[in-house]
């Protein structure tokens, strides 16, 4: 069942990073706690002063990052007219999705562990679990690295955990 109303916050943690954290405002879920994997603390950054926008949509509900210089989109998870089949953000009790739509031709770089060249082929989807397997072609090795980074126009953004950002990192 989807959870009906979220929580938002965005954190501007350095001029280059951005935290994204979506949470159900009606009931907490368990974390791993600070003392197991310390998070950083968040910096002074201000949006004004970032190399990065931020915004989002209500309904439904999605949002989006762009390059503050060139208004360049970098990962959007709104839905879009233009794109049927692009699916909106899933945030269910015990099942999240999170998607984003990227330019023909995106040179993406991540994602875990396989067998394959490192460019991962734009045609295909990957998933984030692992599997212990003899290496597989096209299929999970025991790896699981949920970050990518994309290169386009000699610049590179990174997003790790599905919604933390580092532009030209």
């Amino acid at each position: 069942m989807d959870i009906a109303t979220l929580r938002l916050q965005v954190d501007f943690e350095t001029d280059d990073r951005l935290h994204v954290k979506l949470t159900d405002a009606a009931s907490q879920r368990w974390e791993i706690p600070q003392t197991v994997f310390p998070r950083p603390a968040v910096g002074t950054s201000h949006e004004r002063t970032a190399n990065y926008r931020f915004g989002f949509v209500t309904k439904p509900f999605g949002f989006h990052v762009t390059r503050a210089d060139t208004g360049e989109v970098l990962f959007n998870s709104s839905a879009s007219l233009l794109n049927p089949q692009f699916k909106n953000l899933v945030f269910e009790d015990q099942y999240l999705e999170i998607s984003t739509q990227l330019p023909n031709g995106a040179n993406i770089y991540g994602l875990g562990e396989r067998v394959r060249p490192l460019r991962l082929d734009e045609d295909m989807k990957y998933t984030l679990w692992t599997a212990d397997e003899p290496t597989p072609v096209d299929q999970n090795l025991y790896g699981f690295h949920p970050y990518y980074v994309e290169m386009r126009n000699n610049k590179a953004h990174g997003v790790v955990r599905a919604l933390h950002f580092c532009i030209d990192c």
